[in-house]
């Protein structure tokens, strides 16, 4: 607006400058009239006339020019606005970012605090962590055990469970009486942060009960989860618990004797000797009634084959005393036919009685019967064998039923070795791959891993010649492959 005005008064005053030039030309005009000619002084009047044009022009020229600088200070005046108005929006901005990173500064601080919270919390974890798995190492078997041996049976001191079970008890009563005659722990009679002697004789005896029920609680419940995978952990445990115990009660000088942590850790000694016999006596008496069944099956077997070849026997031999008095009434066409019959049946009848005859010798030898290696690498894999013993006359019957419900496919013989002694040289090929055997605990289990050409060597080391096939037809298994694989693509 105030630009417009200025403009407006250098127009005016223009315009007055004009005016004032034309006046003084006139009073020059009036002046020179008398001197000069009318003509003379028209032309002097258009030239001051052209004059006062040209200046009027050039005055209008700078008006343009000045008008134009004033749009143009007016443009960049408003730009200027806009840009004071962006720089204060940006310095509000700036505020407010200020403001959010001072709010950032603090929570960042908050979070390092929190990370270092959480850091020392997590290092803390992890010795917990650390701690309770050597703890749960003491109850899980490992491979470092099985390697170490603690499953092989461990040179028992006595022969029955029941002989190491009245030993336990006889240890139990020597900690009790070591205890009773205040022998299990050494302490000093007195101690010298407590002046008053009976305080000091009380405080000490607290002391010892505490440190005893602690040790034997804590003993105990190593004991109850005893088994062979965790023995020598447990041992290495007791000694822990006992030191650790000791160090609670420094200041009491108080510490367990050692014949007390002698006595306990040879109660933890017995203690897995005791079960190690008992899990024994429990798998021999399974071993004994499986063999109980086994046997009876075969005698009902046995009895089942007696019984059909004398039927067989009778019936040949009835029918060979009907074709002999026919024979002695025949011509000698039909005795031709009946000498041909007669030779058939006394053949069947030889048969029947050797049938009879095998089947009683089998009866009454009861360590006869074959030995059998086979596999069922759909359900364990590769070189996974069952070696077991059967006294049936029909000894695949044995194999069939090993193959029923249980396990997803068929088991394959690839070898049946009859032997008089059956049960000796089943013993003797679990005793040789003893070290091999799948499941180390429980003996009932008959599976190895080991190559069949293993076994073979063995067999053939002890004199028994038997045909050996290599290549399992897990017909079942291959098939089922085949199937998986064409849904697959």
């Amino acid at each position: 607006m105030e630009l417009n005005i200025i403009s407006i008064i250098s127009i005016i005053i223009a315009i007055i400058s004009i005016v004032l030039a034309i006046n003084n030309q006139k009073k020059f005009i009036s002046k020179k009239g008398e001197e000069l000619s009318l003509k003379e002084r028209i032309k002097e009047y258009h030239d001051e006339l052209k004059t006062s044009d040209n200046i009027i022009q050039k005055k209008s020229l700078e008006i343009e020019k000045l008008d134009k600088n004033i749009k143009k200070s007016l443009s960049l005046i408003k730009q200027k606005e806009l840009e004071l108005k962006h720089l204060l929006e940006l310095e509000s901005k700036e505020s407010k970012l200020t403001s959010n990173v001072d709010r950032l500064k603090i929570q960042m601080n908050n979070l390092e605090e929190n990370i270092t919270s959480k850091t020392k919390e997590k290092e803390e974890l992890n010795l917990h962590l650390d701690k309770l798995k050597n703890d749960v190492a003491l109850y899980s078997p490992t491979v470092e055990l099985i390697d170490l041996g603690h499953y092989e049976e461990p040179k028992y001191l006595y022969n029955t469970s029941e002989r190491f079970k009245k030993e336990v008890s006889v240890i139990r009563d020597q900690l009790k009486t070591l205890i009773t005659n205040k022998k299990a722990v050494n302490a000093p009679e007195t101690i010298a942060i407590i002046e008053d002697v009976p305080s000091s004789k009380k405080a000490i005896q607290g002391q010892i009960r505490i440190m005893l029920k602690a040790f034997n609680i804590e003993a105990d419940l190593l004991f109850n989860s005893l088994k062979p995978s965790n023995f020598t952990k447990t041992i290495e445990r007791i000694d822990k618990i006992a030191t650790d115990i000791e160090k609670s009660a420094i200041s009491f000088k108080c510490g367990f004797s050692q014949n007390y942590i002698e006595l306990k850790l040879k109660e933890c000694t017995l203690l897995y000797q005791y079960r190690l016999k008992l899990e024994e006596e429990q798998e021999e008496q399974k071993a004994i009634k499986e063999q109980m069944r086994e046997e009876q099956k075969a005698i009902r077997e046995f009895e089942r084959a007696i019984l059909k070849a004398q039927k067989e026997e009778q019936m040949y031999h009835d029918a060979l005393e009907k074709a002999k008095t026919e024979l002695n009434v025949a011509n000698d066409e039909e005795k031709d036919q009946l000498t041909n019959k007669i030779e058939m049946l006394e053949l069947k009848l030889k048969e029947a009685m050797d049938n009879e005859g095998r089947a009683k010798s089998m009866a009454e030898q009861t360590r006869r019967g074959h030995v059998y290696i086979i596999s069922n690498i759909g359900s364990f894999g590769e070189d996974i064998y069952k070696i077991g013993m059967t006294r049936r006359l029909e000894p695949l019957d044995r194999v069939k039923e090993l193959g029923d419900a249980s396990v997803p496919f068929l088991f394959d013989v690839h070898a049946m070795i009859f032997s008089e002694d059956a049960p000796k040289l089943e013993k003797e090929l679990h005793k040789v791959f003893k070290n091999k055997r799948v499941n180390m605990i429980n003996e009932r289990k008959e599976f190895f891993n080991v190559s069949l050409d293993e076994i073979k060597d063995v067999v053939e080391e002890s004199n028994v010649k038997v045909e050996f096939t290599k290549v399992a037809e897990a017909s079942d298994y291959r098939e089922t492959l085949v199937i998986r694989n064409s849904l697959l693509k």
